[in-house]
Formats: structure tokens, sequence, C-alpha cells
């Protein structure tokens, strides 16, 4: 099999874990438990990217805002019980084995709370409330399981992993992957994740001014709209020369 492609850079929620599943099950049993109406699976799966009390409206259309608290209680209760359950996506585990058999490099990048406020202190001080940035850094402390990669996936001892600190891989004081790149000898990088028009285009777009042939996955990266993943892809393929397949 020719060697196309030199490092896929991977991020599991939502491209290699169902996390969609977990979420609609759990809303699902989170209505039961309070004898309220109970969606059906594909209604529930239609939460995501919405607000909060939107999100509640979509699925209980006919329930007063006043149950919203205790459904969201019960929510996480069921969450966190389902979390480590969550089915992979079919085939992830075959490409990964697939992907370094051919020669490629599997890169797992982390985002970590250490040196957050050092690097980045005005976007925590000051662009998020105080309660956003403080659930920020306790889920991406290196102890936390937000910080951790997901039990299922296999690191292999070929893989690279980086650890970076802002939203692009590449930025100066984010991490040391164009270091490591380098090292290895890669030039072309797939770009998978979420979400597109933040972490994974900021990340290319780095990528693509320090001189790496950028490809950007389309059907392996999300965001919170089918709009904002077409805009951003468009914006990467016409205005910077990267591709997208």
């Amino acid at each position: 099999m020719p060697r196309q492609f030199e490092l896929l850079v991977f991020d599991w929620d939502g491209t290699l874990m169902d996390s969609t599943a977990v979420i609609a099950g759990s809303l699902q049993a989170a209505c039961a438990d309070l004898g309220l109406p109970v969606p059906s699976e594909e209604r529930a799966r239609h939460i995501i990217g919405l607000g909060l009390h939107d999100a509640m409206r979509h699925v209980l259309p006919d329930v007063p805002p006043m149950f919203y608290p205790q459904v969201v209680e019960r929510y996480r209760v069921h969450f966190i019980s389902r979390e480590e359950k969550a089915p992979l996506f079919a085939g992830v585990e075959e490409t990964l084995k697939a992907l370094r058999a051919a020669g490629g490099t599997v890169v797992w990048i982390q985002t970590t709370a250490v040196g957050a406020l050092e690097l980045w202190g005005n976007h925590h001080k000051h662009m998020l409330t105080p309660d956003r940035a403080q659930k920020r850094l306790a889920q991406l402390d290196e102890s936390h399981d937000g910080f951790k990669i997901y039990p299922k996936l296999e690191v292999a001892p070929s893989d690279l992993r980086i650890k970076k600190v802002k939203y692009s891989a590449f930025i100066p004081g984010s991490s040391d992957i164009d270091a490591q790149l380098k090292a290895e000898g890669i030039e072309t990088l797939l770009i998978t994740g979420t979400v597109t028009n933040v972490c994974c285009e900021s990340t290319a777009r780095d990528a693509m001014m320090f001189d790496y042939r950028v490809v950007m996955l389309s059907d392996d990266n999300a965001s919170l709209s089918d709009e904002e993943h077409a805009a951003s892809l468009r914006s990467e393929e016409h205005r910077l020369n990267s591709s997208h397949i």
C-alpha cells in the first residue's frame, strides 16, 4: 500500500467515540427517572449544538421550564456513569491499525491546563466568565478524565503524544508539535477533530504557515452546526490553499 499520508491527527470525542449515543441515552434515562415523557432516540440526538433551554424545549416541548434543572441533574448522573462505556464508531480501531501498518504516524493531541493562565491569561481572565474559566481549567487538569485519552483507544508505542495549551497546536507557546514532527521528517498532515472552526481550523492554518501540506478530512471534523463546519472548510480551501477530502 503506497504511503500517501505521513501523519493523521485524531480527536476522539464525536470523531472516534460515538458520544451522541451516550448523550441521547442519558437524556432518555433522566426523563424516565422523573416520570416525564421520554423522547425518541432520534429526537434526543438532535440536541447537539443547542443551548440548554433550546435543547429542553426540543425534547420536552410540553414540559414547563421549572423542570429543566431536575432533568439536567439526572442527566449528569447518567452521563457520568455511561461515558466510559461509550462505543467507538465502526472501523476506528481498524483504521488506526491500517494507518500504522502503512507507515503513517498517529498523533494524539491533548489540551492541558498546565501553563494556561501564564501563556493565555487574558483569554481566561477576560474572555471567559469566571465559572466557565474555572470549569475549563478543572476539566483540563492532567489528573482529570477530561484530559485523558479515552480508555478504549489503544495508543501504540510508535504514536506521538502532544500536549497543547491553546486552540492551535502550532502557535508558539502552545506545544512542541513542530519540533516533534520535524524530528520525524513529517511534512503532510491530515487534520481531524472538533470543532472544525476552532481548534481544527486554528491548527490547520498555523500548520500551513509552518509550511506543512495540510488536508482537513471533512467527514472526520465536526462543528456545532453544518453551516459553521462547511464555512470553515471553504475558508481553509480557498484562502489558505489547503485542501479537504
